[in-house]
């Protein structure tokens, strides 16, 4: 019992060595699994500038938001014909997941998911549907 209890603590940990957990900002994680931290600033003009750059039709993508340590929402996937698109909020802190219920069905979606998510109390709450999981 205390081998699963320390695998669980180690991964409910783990998040703290993640720059796109930590870091607050705006990052990008790449098709081959590259990481870059485009901003420090939570800036819708970034936002929208660097979420339209990317060639969602061709390739997976995680656009990610870290409004502070361990709190982040990310958008991502690909616009393939196969993958799909979907939204992640987390929570590491109180250690929660939720996964959107209605995925976006294009970048402007994602957009619009972002910005809510940076408005002030969580207004994304009330308007998206979340499936949430506490661990």
């Amino acid at each position: 019992m205390s081998n699963l209890k320390e695998e669980m603590d180690f991964y409910n940990e783990a998040w703290k060595e993640d720059k796109t957990e930590t870091a607050v900002g705006i990052h990008i994680i790449f098709p081959d699994g590259k990481h870059d931290h485009i901003s420090d600033k939570l800036d819708l003009e970034i936002i929208e500038k660097e979420i339209k750059k990317l060639d969602w039709h061709s390739n997976f993508y995680q656009f990610i938001v870290v409004i502070k340590p361990g709190i982040s929402m990310e958008v991502g996937g690909s616009l393939n014909g196969v993958d799909g698109l979907s939204a992640m909020y987390r929570n590491r802190i109180n250690r929660v997941d939720a996964v959107i219920r209605t995925p976006p069905e294009d970048v402007s979606e994602m957009q619009k998911i972002l910005k809510v998510f940076l408005m002030p109390g969580e207004e994304w709450r009330k308007k998206y549907e979340f499936n949430f999981t506490h661990y």
